[in-house]
């Protein structure tokens, strides 16, 4: 009887470390797929880093963005050059959307960029 509870304790046990590390997996991909807006933002600055594009905004971001920088994937080349047509008319983008990749601090990347 004894050896048949300690089977059973143990089944349970393994029952929820599966379950929790089931969570933290789900917990942790969700995190990275965090998306942010932000609208009628001034661009500050425009850089390459590599061949990676990316901009600064004056208005303050709702995520931690490393360096407060929003990268533009580099295959997106029509994402950056509405950016640059942005910057270079002195007009405001109207919509930006960006995700952050791994939590606070992390490299912010832009999904969505239109301009007014």
């Amino acid at each position: 009887m004894f050896q048949f509870l300690n089977s059973v304790k143990s089944c349970n046990f393994y029952k929820s470390m599966a379950v929790l590390s089931l969570s933290m997996m789900s917990v942790s991909a969700h995190a990275q797929g965090v998306s942010f807006d932000a609208a009628n933002v001034t661009i500050t600055t425009i850089g390459v880093h590599g061949v990676t594009p990316y901009f600064r905004i004056v208005e303050p971001l709702a995520a931690q963005c490393a360096y407060l920088l929003i990268y533009i994937p580099a295959d997106k080349k029509s994402m950056y050059a509405q950016v640059l047509a942005a910057k270079l008319a002195g007009r405001k983008l109207s919509r930006v959307n960006y995700t952050l990749t791994n939590g606070p601090n992390s490299e912010c990347h832009a999904v969505v960029v239109e301009m007014e």
